[in-house]
Formats: C-alpha cells, structure tokens, sequence
C-alpha cells in the first residue's frame, strides 16, 4: 500500500503499463497495510490492498468507455453465478501486482469484476477449467467475538503470501503417507526432508508448500515453490510454516473475520427480467442472451445521453457508426459488446460485435466484423435458462474456514460463495529454535 504522498506516482505506474504493456496490464500494490485498510482480497494466497483493487476498477472503467471492440479485455464473464443475483452484464479485467508485472510483462489470471456501470463486483482467479471468487478478509488481527456470525479464515501469512491451515494440514498428512508408504514418487530421496531440532531434541520432517498455484505465468514461480515450507514434528508439538530465502522466516498464524461480500448482490436491483420475447443474438463464434443485450441497450443509450450533455467527451464509445463502418449513416451510432475471454481464442477468430442503434434510442441490431466485413448476427427466440448447480463430484464443507483457497477448485459446479472441495490433483536440516507460533 503506497503511501498518500506518493498518489500521483501511482498513477503514472498505471499509465505507464497501460501504455507500454497493453490493455491487458494493470496494477496496483500487492502490500497489505493493515494500519490503513479495513480490509482486503485474498485470491490463492495472493493478497490485494482495496486501493490496489480501485485502482484496477478504474482502469477496466476507462477500458469499457475506450477499448476497441477487437481488444482481448475488458471481456464479458461468461458465467454471473458465481455473483449470485447480480446482473448477467458484468465485465472481467486482469489484475497483477506490480512486482510480477515488470519482471514478466504477462498477464495474469486473476480478474477484477465491475458491471456495466463501472461498480465492482468482486475478484476471481480464472484457472484452466474452473473459476473461483476470492474471499475478502478483515484487517483486524483478532476475531471480533461480539461481531455478527461470520465466517472465519484461519492460515499462515508469510509477507503477504498466504497459505490456508486445511491446506497445511493437507500437505502434512501427505508427507506423512509419503514417508510411510516410501512411495516412488517424484519425491522420493527428496521430500520429506529430515531434519533435527536442538532445543526440543526431536526429528522434524519438512515439506514444500507449492507457489505455483497462483496464477501468475512466470519463471519465478519454479524458485518460488521452493521458498515455502511446513515443519513439523512426529507428535505435532511442533508444526510451523516457514520462509525461506536468505533468513529463515517463521510464518506467524492469522485467524480473520471473512467479510460477506456484497458487492453483487447490490447489483440485483438492476436485474429485472425482460418482459414479452425474449431474443438472443446469434454472431459468428459468440451468442449473446437477451439480458446481456438489454443491458448493453440501456447503458448505451444512457452514455449516449451524455455525451450529448457535454458529459464523457473523453470517451470513445458510444459513437456513430460511420466512423466503424462507411456503408452506415451518420444517423447510426454503436456500443462494442464484449465478448467471453475465451471465445475468441477457442474458435480461433479476429471478431469484434457492436450494438447499433439510431436516432436516440432507436435498437436496429448487433452486427460482428469479420476479415473486413460487417454483417448482422441472427436474433432468435431465447430457451429459458434452465442451468442448475450440480453438485455430483464435489463435496460441500459446511465451514468455510476449510476451504483450500491455494488450490484451484476442480469444477465448474464449485460456484457459490461458501465454497466446496473437490478433488484436484496432487503436486528442507538441523534448527535450533523450533517452537511453533500460537494458534
């Protein structure tokens, strides 16, 4: 968390990226300062201040407004029911931390989320088959007993990258089997390691805690998963998380209120159903429903208003749709609809789809843009949703404070806020002062 007097640095380190590094590169400050916020996001282990996350929400803002419709982000989230009762319009954007993004330059996947009015709905960390919501944590060291009955995180921090107890626990209990089985595995003559404690005159055994769960594509993540540790004994008298770089670091405990995270659900009230027929937009590799339309018409229509009001000037969308499209009249004006992150990619096509409409509020239909031609998506009747969340395969853990947030959930029925395990798949010597922290 940068300090107030350094402000305006801070955002030429965001317009600095947003220049050199693409529409796919933000940032903010990966510190927590616990003194100064009230709270903030833990996604996988990976810590976000609030003014890291505003910062974000900002730029995906001015994104929305300004982005080609060709550019990769921002992109449509693909399934809201991880935001249960907010719109089906919400817009996803890449969220690094500063550090990653100088070493590297490539984006990562965690996703900041805001809805078409630029309102944060929260983070997700996009894995390879799943989604997952980050949780959002109290600053406050101590539990607030006469609080109201939340939930709790309970885990290790160790200078802001942070590993839950279930998967410490978890990571215990397989070295334990490994040691015992002598399995002949990857690990073997590797992990785990013994190792001998002075001041209790016992053997401890340790076992890397893997970083490369987070999502971050870079060369630093093999060094990484060789920096954290569990340390423990055979009766557990001693059982510690440990950092190891040039000092060993003894990770202290921290067990904190998990904050309900109503930023979606404030968003409900802009979801009402569409009254009569309900139409979807049928485009070359893209549909689009006919909730995600309506609010793209209304939000069009809205900046479309002010920006006849002299509001907005700096905006480029909305704009006529002769500047898109020369067979169009200048009576005709637009609104890029953002595709799925995926959607592109998987079919393998250069597409970008716009809203047009005329005169003030006039729908005349969605269009996409293909190898320089423009042609008009199908509208057809839309089959009511009828999607349900399975929960075949996955096993719901009635408190939250188990839930493995440094792992990916394996499913993509693993959506709701509470959370659930599923199966996913499996993946250093002689100390004087072996206590463990208090838990």
């Amino acid at each position: 968390m940068l300090a107030q007097s350094f402000h305006f640095t801070e955002i030429l380190i965001v317009a600095y990226l947003h220049l050199y590094f693409g529409s796919a590169s933000s940032v903010g400050s990966n510190t927590v300062d616990h003194t100064a916020d009230s709270s903030y996001y833990l996604c996988a282990g990976t810590s976000f201040s609030n003014r890291a996350v505003e910062i974000n929400r900002q730029l995906a803002c001015e994104r929305l407004h300004n982005a080609d419709p060709i550019s990769n982000f921002p992109a449509k989230l693909e399934d809201n029911r991880l935001f249960d009762g907010a719109p089906d319009a919400l817009i996803v954007w890449p969220i690094m931390n500063e550090e990653t993004t100088y070493r590297t330059r490539v984006p990562g996947k965690m996703r900041i989320v805001i809805d078409l009015d630029c309102n944060l709905a929260g983070l997700i960390i996009r894995y390879e088959n799943a989604v997952q919501r980050c949780i959002k944590l109290s600053s406050n060291a101590e539990v607030d007993s006469t609080g109201p009955d939340l939930d709790t995180y309970k885990g290790y921090n160790c200078s802001n990258t942070f590993f839950s107890s279930a998967y410490v626990e978890e990571t215990i209990a397989k070295a334990v089997n490994t040691f015992e089985r002598r399995l002949p595995t990857i690990y073997r003559n590797k992990f785990p390691k013994l190792g001998y404690c002075r001041s209790t005159k016992q053997r401890t055994f340790s076992w890397p805690l893997l970083v490369d769960h987070t999502p971050y594509n870079s060369g630093e993540t093999a060094k990484n998963s060789r920096i954290y540790f569990v340390e423990f004994s055979v009766n557990m008298s001693i059982k510690r998380v440990l950092r190891r770089s040039h000092d060993i670091e003894t990770c202290p405990i921290i067990r904190t209120v998990i904050l309900p995270d109503a930023n979606a659900k404030s968003l409900a009230h802009t979801h009402r159903e569409n009254e009569g027929r309900r139409q979807m937009a049928v485009c070359l590799g893209q549909s689009f429903s006919s909730s995600y339309l309506r609010l793209n018409k209304e939000k069009a229509i809205r900046d479309y208003a002010q920006f006849y009001a002299n509001k907005h000037k700096n905006y480029r969308y909305p704009r006529h749709s002769s500047q898109f499209n020369r067979k169009m009249t200048s009576s005709e004006w637009f609104w890029p609809l953002r595709h799925t992150e995926k959607a592109l990619k998987r079919n393998n096509l250069n597409v970008s789809y716009i809203l047009v409409l005329t005169g003030r509020d006039k729908f005349k239909g969605v269009f996409y843009r293909h190898d320089g031609k423009l042609k008009e998506c199908k509208l057809e009747d839309e089959v009511e949703d009828q999607r349900k969340v399975g929960v075949e395969g996955c096993e719901r853990d009635g408190n939250i404070s188990g839930l493995d947030l440094n792992k990916p959930l394996g499913c993509w029925e693993c959506w709701k806020s509470e959370g659930c395990l599923c199966p996913h798949k499996n993946q250093d010597e002689m100390t004087e002062d072996c206590i463990s922290p208090v838990e």
